[in-house]
C-alpha cells in the first residue's frame, strides 16, 4: 500500500472523528469544518510536493534525501493519531486507557 494512501486514511479518520466529537460537544460548526478541510488540503499539498520531489530526483539532483516522503508522512500520521485520540476522548472519555491519555498529555488534570 502506498504511504500517501495510508496518510490520507488517517486524515479522513481524523476528519470523521472530529465531526463526531464536534457534534457531541459543541455542535457541528461550519467554520470549524471549513478550517479542518483547509488543514487537510494542506496535507494533500504536502503529499503532492513530497511525491514530486522524489519523482524529480530521478531526473535532477535535489538537496533532499530519498526518504523525505517517509519523514513527512510519518510526522503527519503521528499528528493525526494524537488528534484522533483527542477526538475519541471527547466522544467517550472512558474509552481511552489512562496510559494513552498520559502519552498524549491528557492525563488526570485534577490530580
Amino acid at each position: 500500500m502506498n504511504i500517501y494512501v495510508l496518510a490520507l486514511g488517517f486524515n479522513v479518520l481524523d476528519f470523521i472523528s472530529g465531526f463526531i466529537a464536534g457534534a457531541k460537544t459543541e455542535g457541528v460548526k461550519s467554520q470549524k469544518m471549513r478550517e479542518g478541510l483547509f488543514h487537510k488540503a494542506g496535507f494533500v499539498l504536502l503529499y503532492i510536493m513530497s511525491w514530486l520531489i522524489e519523482y524529480s530526483q530521478h531526473y535532477i539532483k535535489l538537496p533532499f534525501t530519498k526518504e523525505l516522503s517517509v519523514i513527512l508522512v510519518t510526522y503527519v500520521i503521528i499528528m493525526e493519531v494524537i488528534s484522533i485520540i483527542e477526538n475519541i476522548a471527547k466522544v467517550n472519555e472512558n474509552i481511552l486507557p489512562s496510559k494513552i491519555k498520559e502519552l498524549i498529555g491528557m492525563g488526570d488534570r485534577n490530580a
